[in-house]
């Protein structure tokens, strides 16, 4: 079992490891709700700085557009 302390400290390692700036941590599946089982699995989606921007920069130009 890995509890939510161990997980918070793994993302942390992981950010330090890679030197990536993120936006945001979104964690999805069955673990944001009532219904996981203890062995169940962390899904994560790690949203970088550079994403953000670029997305951005894309709306950006298609607001221009119209």
């Amino acid at each position: 079992m890995t509890t939510e302390i161990e997980v918070i400290a793994k993302l942390k390692t992981i950010q330090e490891e890679i030197s990536v700036a993120y936006f945001n941590i979104l964690l999805f599946g069955s673990r944001t709700g009532q219904d996981f089982e203890e062995e169940s699995d962390w899904d994560f989606m790690i949203v970088i700085n550079s994403l953000v921007k670029s997305l951005k920069t894309e709306a950006e130009n298609d607001e221009m557009d119209v």
